[in-house]
């Protein structure tokens, strides 16, 4: 299932807001990136689809926090254990730091990353949710958002409901900076 953004004037300003606030993002274990703020901005959309529908340029998320997550059957009812999100697009891959026994977990350090988009045809920021103990990581469910429908070079709340879990919803902002293929 496709989900389409939820953009509305209010979560634009309160993703821009939030944006601002946050330091460098990271790009795997390579150091501190320029913030998207910082960066030129795209004028129209047609630049996130350079030559023949390819998608390529850099895509930004912040994780906020969880909500209303249930627990797996097998554990204690009622009881979550160490909850962190993997983000992941392609073959690279992030994740926030794990935050003990809630389940409406917030972060607001080590929860902002950097990905690198194509060239590619089609991409997706692939999310899940893991209760994590010292002998297991179990998924709490996932969230799937498709690059090609986010608006370019603006900052995007997105709250959704996990698929594949037993309940939950993840909330995230999400940024698009588009470049132009050159051959």
């Amino acid at each position: 299932m496709v989900l389409p953004p939820v953009l509305t004037e209010q979560s634009r300003q309160a993703s821009s807001v939030a944006a601002s606030r946050y330091g460098s993002f990271h790009e795997g274990h390579h150091g501190p990136l320029p913030r998207p703020a910082s960066f030129q901005s795209h004028s129209s959309a047609p630049a996130a689809f350079a030559r023949d529908g390819m998608l390529f340029g850099a895509l930004y998320a912040i994780v906020h926090g969880c909500y209303n997550l249930a627990t797996n059957d097998n554990d204690i009812p009622g009881e979550i254990s160490d909850v962190l999100v993997v983000a992941k697009l392609g073959t690279h891959e992030e994740q926030t730091p794990a935050v003990n026994n809630n389940s409406h977990p917030t972060w607001s350090n080590d929860n902002r990353f950097r990905f690198r988009v194509g060239p590619a045809r089609a991409a997706a920021l692939e999310l899940e949710v893991f209760d994590q103990t010292a002998l297991r990581k179990l998924s709490l469910g996932t969230l799937s958002v498709p690059v090609n429908v986010l608006l370019p070079s603006e900052w995007q709340r997105l709250r959704y409901p996990l698929k594949d879990g037993a309940g939950g919803e993840l909330e995230l902002d999400v940024r698009w900076e588009p470049e132009e293929l050159r051959h």
